[in-house]
């Protein structure tokens, strides 16, 4: 499977998803004026990704966003119930929250989309 890289624009974050390294990278702020077409393709890329991954094989995921609008929090909505599905069957997911030390609102968006998974996820704080 290919390597998925996004570079940052004004709108849209800095996406690396590399099968080899098993790691997604999301940084920077998420407000695409179409979230759905622009997060479209790494969502398809997530499904044939965790398809494909053998039972026992971890993945991390790390999230590391200034900014999101409600669009993106749903898009992270989906992401994330597609690591827990991969996690229930035996493909180990653990997902990393960084938000800057003094952002309460991102670290209470992260908290917001933690509740309710199975999939282990930690907060950690940035100076």
């Amino acid at each position: 499977m290919e390597r998925l890289t996004i570079a940052a624009k004004n709108l849209t974050p800095f996406i690396d998803l590399n099968p080899d390294a098993r790691t997604f990278l999301f940084q920077g702020e998420s407000y695409p004026e179409n979230v759905l077409s622009f997060y479209r393709p790494v969502l398809d890329w997530v499904r044939v990704y965790f398809d494909g991954l053998t039972r026992g094989t971890s993945t991390q995921v790390q999230v590391s966003l200034r900014y999101m609008n409600t669009s993106s929090t749903k898009i992270f909505m989906m992401l994330f119930d597609l690591c827990q599905d991969a996690h229930r069957s035996g493909r180990p997911v653990t997902i990393t929250w960084l938000h800057h030390r003094e952002d309460e609102l991102i670290r209470e968006m992260g908290e917001d989309l933690s509740e309710g998974l199975e999939v282990p996820f930690r907060f950690l704080a940035e100076e």
